[in-house]
């Protein structure tokens, strides 16, 4: 098989049962009025990173970092990571995970300057994204005062 396989893919996701783990400790259950759906598939973080550029010269900008799977292999290749994360019980998580390796930020995307956080146009978005709010949050960065040079959004 191929390792772009769907059935090999579905065979290693079902072999690493980290995140449900994770999830079990944390005492969270996705939550449909936050529209989460948490990315675990590695395969998929490597190959965004990778679509997206980003390398030690990159500053990235990433929302809704849930279990932080995508975030560990941006702070892996960027020069910086900040992550915005809506849910309280996930920011304390990485808050704590990650510690000096991203700054984290724990509130709403469409509620935040953008621009305080990121201080010039020179970084890029990656952000797995609930349809509800996929529109308004491209819009909102957009048309931020520094608006990145490029956004990676997946859209759930």
């Amino acid at each position: 098989m191929s390792s772009d396989d769907p059935g090999e893919a579905l065979a290693e996701f079902r072999k690493d049962p980290s995140w449900r783990e994770l999830l079990r400790e944390l005492e969270v259950a996705p939550s449909k009025a936050l529209g989460q759906n948490f990315l675990h598939d590695r395969k998929i973080v490597r190959r965004i990173v990778s679509v997206a550029g980003i390398d030690e010269q990159t500053d990235v900008l990433e929302i809704g970092p849930g279990l932080g799977i995508l975030t560990e292999e941006l702070v892996r290749n960027a020069g910086t990571v900040t992550a915005v994360e809506l849910d309280q019980r996930l920011a304390t998580r990485l808050q704590h995970h990650f510690e000096n390796r991203a700054r984290i930020i724990q509130g709403d995307i469409l509620e935040t300057d953008v621009s305080q956080l990121m201080s010039s146009g020179d970084y890029v978005v990656v952000a797995n994204l609930p349809y509800s709010i996929a529109t308004a949050a491209i819009q909102h960065l957009l048309e931020a005062e520094h608006p990145p040079k490029h956004l990676v959004i997946m859209v759930q």
